[in-house]
C-alpha cells in the first residue's frame, strides 16, 4: 500500500523538460489561433494576455476548460481539447506568442506587397 502511494507521488510534481517539441497538430492549432487573433487586429492584447498569464499556465488551462462553449468560434471540439492539452506544457505560452508574432509579420508583409502593387498600378494608369 505504502509503496503504491510512493510510486504515485513520485511523478506528482514532475514538469516537462525545457525543450518540449510540439507536434504538427499542435503547431497547426497554434497557427489557427494566431491567424484568428491577427485578422482581428488583436495581436498586442493577445501577446500581453499570454505573456502575463504564463506564470499561471495551469490555471489558465483550467480557465480554458471553463470557456469551452465560446471556443467554437475558433476551434472544433477535438482541436480545442488538443489546445488545452498543449497549454499544459511549460513552454507553450512562449510558443504561442511566437506563432502570433509570426502571423502578424506575415500579414504585414502581405499588406506591404499589396500596397506596393496598388501603388504601381496607380502609377501605370496615370502615364
Amino acid at each position: 500500500m505504502l509503496s503504491k502511494l510512493k510510486a504515485g507521488l513520485k511523478h506528482a510534481f514532475a514538469v516537462d523538460p525545457p525543450g518540449h517539441e510540439f507536434s504538427e497538430e499542435e503547431i497547426r492549432i497554434a497557427d489557427k489561433l494566431a491567424d484568428f487573433v491577427v485578422k482581428r487586429r488583436l495581436t498586442a492584447p493577445a501577446v500581453l494576455f499570454v505573456k502575463s498569464s504564463a506564470p499561471l499556465n495551469m490555471i489558465a488551462n483550467q480557465l480554458l476548460v471553463f470557456l469551452n462553449p465560446f471556443a467554437t468560434f475558433i476551434f472544433n471540439k477535438d482541436e480545442y481539447r488538443k489546445f488545452t492539452e498543449m497549454l499544459e506544457h511549460r513552454n507553450s505560452m512562449d510558443f504561442l506568442v511566437t506563432r502570433i508574432e509570426e502571423a502578424e509579420r506575415r500579414l504585414q508583409t502581405t499588406q506591404g506587397e499589396n500596397s506596393k502593387e496598388n501603388a504601381e498600378k496607380d502609377v501605370g494608369q496615370r502615364t
